[in-house]
């Protein structure tokens, strides 16, 4: 099949955009007349949803509203079904098992509970590593004796993966667990498609439309909806100016019920939003944060704690950063005073389903009774917990929680608004929002940055932002590490030398390999790439698995490489720190980065509250994302693994320019692109990085495949020195 053409190149020439007042004051004087529906140009489906004329009967309308998202959904969770169940009647087991979606003969045992919920760790048997499988920390799985629609099948969630075990937390787990054999599937969650259904069943919408008639009576109705718990006026709008950008490179366009913050800067609208939530704090304002994924979510609460907020994270444990686990709501609870009264009323429910399947059956009554203890007693504890927190975090389906089951919240806040479907985001708006700041980064010029170093920064500024993106740091601020001893990059192994901070390694012996689930993934990029890992340790005492990320645009990638860090990534660091103790070799490393202790999020200086660390060891700091995942997120050294390695020029989605300028926008010290130079030049934007990255000191390219073979080269003779 031949390849798309490349989408044109991004518009550069164009003035920055600016937010259009008039025709949101037209917008707001009827809210409906964009297209039936309050939230604006959102629904584009105008056979679907007809624009509201006042002589049609708006129960009609907002019906079809409902109906038409009622019907995706359906639609979406269908597929869903399909493609599990054509994996499971059409592929073959070789093929599943080859794929990474099964895991057959595995023994159970139950650990120490994980919170509230219980720890099962499956392995092969005694020191036995377990087959090749695509698990990853968050995921569902479904566990069965035969088949994962067994009625008998219970899911789980993965809390973590190593060479050897693997770690699942359920709330329920069968009492024979630790016998026999068990199978173990890929699954999806229904949860996402079954909280939109809710809320768009209990016609939050219709009744909210309904109400809505106008800029005028819009404003009333929030006058009389207002709560003491409430800021009089608009506080949102008094306090900031909505017209220009503000020196932070933020504005607010918006009415009292609906907030947009918009921002110039991915980093400025994030600093800005913590500092807003944070204000608003003194005014006991009950907040709802929320994003689409639990990566935006847990950026959004990190900020929030260095910035001394209490916040509080809704969602499963084990889906949640490990070193934010401590403010989930699940460890609040295990804090609590009547923590111990709830797993007395759990161990006893436990008890009595056992008794009902060994048919010892005890009265149902008194299960129920103790099924209604636990709720009661959970929702208590829940209740206390909320109250004191003022700010709670969740994904907009997460916001759908039983925890949060009765709670409202004067203001809800929506990052990324943009990336989350409208069934998505009325979840958390049905809780009672008065305030709705939505927040997202509209195409606006970046004008001046402060991540990266000026030389990384010469290149996005050139092909994406014409020339116009200037620097807020210089060099010294952002002091290149020590590269390993590449015989062809200048000033290699020299301890004065002005290193490049963009590095190109070349592989021209790599191969792509695709595997039957699309996604490709390159052998000699991963063994290089964790090579480079262990070499920047070696020679950078200041670098630790924290300061670095890694990201490949292909989900198998990240799975292999993100299974070889996670199983030895902690081993990897050791050595390296060993042989540099070791070989003393006197060398001037890069001096240390910024001290991040002067936070911008203000309050608290940057310092986390002191809280227990859950489940947190040093190889699962070193992130490894997807292009798309990292979206947002920035390290002292980024390294890019690009997997295509091919004849024929092809580069499938590399081609994005937009996900090309996440990628290299993400480093604060170091840019190494790992890949085939042949085979991304036949792409136009990797080839205007290619020319623009070597055009003068500030970038380089390197023989990977002569890096990695000496590498290599030098491990075996001391395998075989070890050995004899």
């Amino acid at each position: 099949m031949e390849e798309r053409p490349p989408p044109p190149p991004p518009p550069m020439a164009t003035e920055p955009q600016q937010h259009d007042y008039a025709a949101h004051d037209s917008l707001m004087e009827n809210p409906y007349e964009a297209n039936g529906h309050p939230s604006g140009a959102i629904i584009n489906e105008s056979d679907v949803v007809p624009k509201w004329d006042g002589s049609t009967d708006m129960k009609e309308t907002v019906a079809k509203y409902i109906y038409h998202f009622l019907d995706l959904n359906e639609i979406e969770l269908h597929e869903e079904e399909d493609m599990m169940h054509m994996r499971l009647n059409e592929w073959g087991m070789d093929r599943l098992i080859n794929e990474g979606l099964v895991l057959l003969d595995m023994l159970g045992e139950i650990e120490t509970k994980f919170f509230n919920m219980h720890v099962v760790v499956f392995r092969m048997g005694r020191h036995r590593p377990l087959p090749y499988s695509s698990f990853m920390q968050g995921d569902m799985l479904k566990i069965s004796r035969d088949h994962p629609m067994d009625e008998e099948a219970f899911e789980v969630t993965v809390l973590e993966k190593t060479p050897r075990e693997l770690r699942v937390v359920a709330r329920e787990i069968p009492a024979e667990i630790c016998e026999g054999v068990w199978r173990i599937d890929q699954a999806f969650s229904t949860i996402p498609y079954k909280r939109a259904l809710l809320s768009l069943a209990q016609d939050g919408v219709s009744k909210d439309v309904r109400q809505r008639e106008g800029r005028h009576q819009l404003r009333e109705r929030h006058r009389r909806e207002q709560r003491d718990d409430v800021p009089e006026g608009d506080y949102l709008m008094e306090a900031h100016n909505p017209r220009p950008f503000r020196k932070d490179g933020s504005m607010f366009v918006g009415t009292p019920l609906k907030d947009v913050l918009v921002s110039e800067d991915t980093r400025a609208y994030a600093v800005k939003l913590v500092q807003i939530v944070r204000e608003l704090t003194d005014k006991r304002v009950p907040i709802l944060v929320c994003a689409k994924t639990n990566v935006a979510v847990d950026n959004l609460l990190d900020g929030l704690l260095k910035a001394g907020v209490d916040a509080i994270r809704i969602g499963v444990a084990a889906r949640v950063r490990s070193d934010l686990q401590y403010a989930t709501m699940d460890a609040k609870m295990a804090q609590h005073a009547e923590y111990k009264r709830l797993k007395t009323f759990e161990d006893s429910l436990e008890s009595l389903k056992k008794m009902v399947k060994a048919r010892d059956n005890p009265p149902r009554k008194d299960i129920k009774s103790e099924e209604k203890n636990v709720r009661a007693l959970n929702m208590k504890i829940a209740g206390e917990i909320l109250e004191q927190g003022p700010v709670v975090c969740a994904t907009c389906i997460g916001a759908g929680s039983s925890q949060l089951k009765g709670y409202r919240f004067s203001l809800v806040v929506i990052d990324e608004g943009s990336q989350c479907t409208e069934p998505e985001c009325i979840i958390p708006l049905a809780k009672g929002a008065q305030h709705a700041i939505i927040v997202d980064v509209p195409s606006v010029m970046l004008e001046i940055q402060y991540r990266m170093h000026p030389g990384i920064c010469a290149i996005p500024s050139e092909m994406f932002y014409d020339g116009r993106l200037r620097n807020g740091i210089s060099a010294e601020d952002r002091p290149v590490p020590i590269l390993p001893a590449f015989p062809d990059l200048p000033g290699s192994g020299m301890a004065d030398a002005v290193l490049p901070p963009v590095v190109l390694v070349d592989l021209k012996r790599s191969t792509e390999k695709r595997a039957s689930s699309k996604s490709l993934k390159n052998e000699s990029e991963i063994r290089l790439v964790i090579q480079l890992l262990q070499d920047l340790f070696e020679h950078n005492p200041d670098l630790s698995m924290r300061n670095i990320g890694i990201i490949t645009p292909y989900a198998e990638q990240r799975r292999a490489i993100h299974d070889i860090v996670m199983s030895t990534g902690a081993q990897l660091l050791r050595k390296a720190r060993a042989a540099a103790a070791a070989t003393n070799a006197g060398r001037r490393g890069a001096p240390p980065p910024p001290s991040t202790s002067s936070s911008p999020y203000g309050k608290n200086n940057g310092q986390r509250p002191t809280a227990p660390m859950v489940a947190g060891t040093e190889d699962e700091l070193l992130e490894v994302h997807t292009v798309d995942g990292f979206q947002g997120r920035e390290k002292d050294v980024i390294i890019m693994s690009t997997v295509r390695s091919n004849m024929q020029g092809t580069v499938g989605f590399l081609r994005d320019w937009r996900r090309l300028n996440v990628a290299i926008t993400r480093a604060r010290r170091l840019l190494v692109i790992v890949g085939n130079i042949d085979t991304l030049s036949y792409d136009e934007h990797w080839d205007g990085l290619i020319k623009r990255a070597t055009r003068n000191k500030d970038g380089a390219i390197v023989d990977g495949d002569m890096y990695l073979a000496d590498k290599e080269r030098a491990q075996g003779y001391a395998t075989m020195r070890a050995r004899y």
